[in-house]
């Protein structure tokens, strides 16, 4: 066999090994919207219809929210998909994806990832009025060391002023997470309370001597001034 004929024929298997992993790659994304599709439950399937209004009028420009509220379950529901790690095999199949030429690229589907939900359910977890339930369910989901978009969850949960003091022992034990991004979140949400109480001014003290300047300046931002009390 000549030189030539030996690399047809390893041309010939890459070829087939690559419309393999399409092939495969096609049967795991339509299994997967199937069962999606038949085994979500109730919250899930309101919160995304939830979601697809809110994106409608937002493009549209004609209000806030959609004209109908999403229930606590639903919510719930926003705020585990928010902060859901990233998969193992969804990170293979992103770097196997980017590897394909662009003509193939484009007929793969692309499964959004951690940022993804970061662009599309921000806005939403932003714009929705949050009820103290819905802000200790962020503070929980930020807590897991392997959640994604932790820092943004902090944020929302501290984002409507004055922090409810309620929020206090998730903030105390975020402040030892060891990310300065999260860290500086919870220094912002604490410094957001109600000033005077002594716990409160404690963890903010903490936070105050922080060896990371960004959560330093961060605690040091007092936006609710002891003449903001009722």
């Amino acid at each position: 066999m000549s030189a030539g004929e030996t690399g047809g024929l390893r041309a010939g298997t890459r070829r087939r090994r690559v419309f393999g992993g399409l092939v495969t790659g096609l049967l795991v994304a339509v299994a997967g919207a199937l069962c999606w599709s038949q085994w979500s439950s109730p919250a899930e399937r309101e919160a995304n219809r939830w979601v697809r209004d809110f994106l409608r009028v937002r493009a549209a420009d004609t209000a806030r929210l959609p004209d109908w509220p999403l229930s606590y379950e639903g919510q719930r529901v926003m705020v585990r998909s928010f902060t859901r790690p990233e998969s193992a095999w969804l990170r293979a199949w992103d770097r196997f994806r980017r590897r394909m030429p662009p003509s193939m690229r484009v007929v793969l589907p692309r499964i959004p990832g951690a940022r993804d939900r970061a662009i599309t359910l921000g806005p939403a977890l932003i714009e929705m009025p949050k009820m103290p339930a819905i802000r200790m369910a962020l503070l929980e989901a930020a807590l897991d060391p392997r959640g994604a978009n932790r820092a943004f969850a902090v944020q929302f949960a501290g984002a409507d002023l004055p922090v409810p003091k309620t929020l206090l022992p998730l903030l105390e034990r975020l402040a030892e997470d060891a990310d300065p991004a999260v860290r500086s979140q919870v220094a912002l949400a604490v410094a957001g309370m109600r000033p005077g109480d002594p716990e409160v001014e404690r963890l903010l003290g903490r936070l105050q001597a922080d060896q990371v300047s960004s959560v330093r300046e961060a605690a040091r931002h007092r936006p609710v001034e002891p003449g903001d009390l009722e």
